[in-house]
């Protein structure tokens, strides 16, 4: 019997070796567990997102790290990476910002923007809109260390109060100049808005020079004309007493009847004719209108408020119809 082995057997051996030391690699390679439920993330976005009030909820992971860019959710961890798509509405992660992370976790906003409620020259809504897109910019598709929870809420806020200053000309007289014109000796003011804002309104317009004031003679005025401007200033009152009867201005040039003085000093003359401009100063706000007729009354406010100009910018804030506020979904991961 020959017992001699083959020559080439061990190159048999080693090659099974090989193959099975490959194959317990592969074994070795497998991931031991499911990676994290993306999909659940998102459900727990969108419940809060879609509530028509400030809804939270807070969902167990196993994550090690979020990722949330836009509409898609990414969690990751030592058995891999998942991701989901949101079908409605966007969350905005505020790790980081400590006066946010307090909102998310249930403070209200009268408690965490208390400061800017209580002055007046501040904006808390455009203050919170601001402080979260600063925060977006820095987590947005950026892998965040997670916690073992992810805590959603939407939070709901008031937009600026939109003051409504309108006005009107009043208290007309016809110009005895020409018997057409329709002089407002008056200009009547209706602010709407903070009971301790201070409104300054600036009226500008052109004036016929009133002969009985400037001269003896009514011819000696006839084809006068003066720029005027006055500005008053009343936190209380509704209607605005310009004092128009005679308003400081000054003259412009204009076309003389014969026998006048060429250098007749600033004079004082009726409030003016129409089209007057009004412009009415209140805190940051400056508007500006212009009023066409006696029969014209006109708001002079803006149609929009900062807030409302700065959430049109960013795609993760919207209004709710219903209650009028600002609606925007906020994560901590």
């Amino acid at each position: 019997m020959d017992w001699e082995t083959p020559v080439d057997a061990w190159y048999v051996w080693l090659g099974a070796s090989i193959v099975s030391l490959a194959l317990a690699g592969v074994v070795l390679a497998l991931p031991t567990g499911p990676p994290p439920d993306a999909e659940g993330a998102t459900n727990a976005i969108e419940e809060t997102t879609a509530s028509s009030y400030e809804a939270a909820s807070t969902l167990e992971h196993d994550a090690d790290a979020i990722r949330i860019d836009g509409k898609t959710v990414a969690l990751r961890n030592e058995h891999g990476v998942s991701r989901s798509s949101l079908a409605y509405g966007q969350v905005v992660v505020v790790n980081g910002d400590e006066r946010l992370e307090r909102l998310v976790y249930g403070e209200s906003f009268a408690t965490v923007f208390e400061s800017e409620l209580e002055d007046a020259d501040a904006n808390a809504a455009t203050e919170f809109i601001d402080r979260v897109a600063d925060v977006d910019e820095e987590t947005a598709g950026e892998w965040l260390t997670a916690s073992d929870e992810l805590t959603v809420r939407q939070v709901a806020v008031e937009p600026d109060e939109l003051p409504e200053v309108r006005v009107q000309g009043a208290d007309h007289e016809r110009s005895i100049l020409d018997g057409r014109r329709s002089l407002p000796k008056e200009l009547a003011a209706t602010y709407e808005g903070d009971e301790t804002q201070t409104v300054a309104y600036t009226v500008t317009g052109t004036a016929p020079i009133e002969p009985g004031v400037v001269a003896p003679h009514e011819y000696a005025t006839v084809g006068y004309e003066a720029e005027w401007t006055t500005t008053h200033a009343d936190s209380d009152t509704v209607r605005t007493d310009l004092d128009s009867h005679l308003v400081d201005g000054e003259r412009i040039e204009g076309t003389r009847s014969p026998g006048t003085d060429t250098e007749r000093p600033d004079e004082e003359f009726w409030i003016g004719v129409y089209p007057l401009t009004v412009t009415a100063e209140f805190g940051s706000e400056t508007c500006e209108t212009t009023l066409e007729s006696a029969t014209t009354v006109d708001s002079v406010c803006p149609t929009v408020t900062a807030t409302d100009e700065r959430a049109a910018e960013l795609d993760w804030i919207e209004r709710n119809d219903e209650t009028g506020n600002y609606h925007a979904t906020l994560a901590v991961v």
